[in-house]
């Protein structure tokens, strides 16, 4: 194959991979200038009832209703529901996970 024929074909993947990055960058500038969704749920009370929300976890229910929420629930013995929240936020409860050595690497949700 000819160094002529290899620009060639390659300039189809060089297009589609610039037209990805100029939409991506285009689509990060307008997520940064939009208000977004979060400004209209202050404290973000009521968000997960929002059509465009894919997930939400507010952690206001019992510790076995919240990790029933989730797909795996790894070293639960670690993790605790608080008292404390973020400034602003509508919820009573936060999750708070700790790490400890003696358990390994820490604790995680995954759904």
């Amino acid at each position: 194959m000819s160094y002529f024929q290899a620009i060639c074909r390659s300039i189809p993947s060089l297009l589609a991979c610039w037209t990805v990055l100029a939409f991506s960058l285009v689509t990060a500038q307008e997520l940064r200038v939009g208000p977004g969704i979060a400004l209209r749920y202050p404290g973000d009370k009521g968000i997960g009832d929002d059509a465009l929300v894919v997930f939400s976890e507010n952690f206001e229910d019992d510790w076995e209703q919240v990790i029933a929420r989730w797909d795996t629930v790894r070293n639960p013995a670690i993790m605790t529901l608080t008292d404390e929240v973020p400034p602003g936020s509508s919820g009573r409860h936060s999750l708070l996970m700790s790490q400890r050595p003696e358990v390994g690497t820490g604790a995680d949700l995954y759904r």
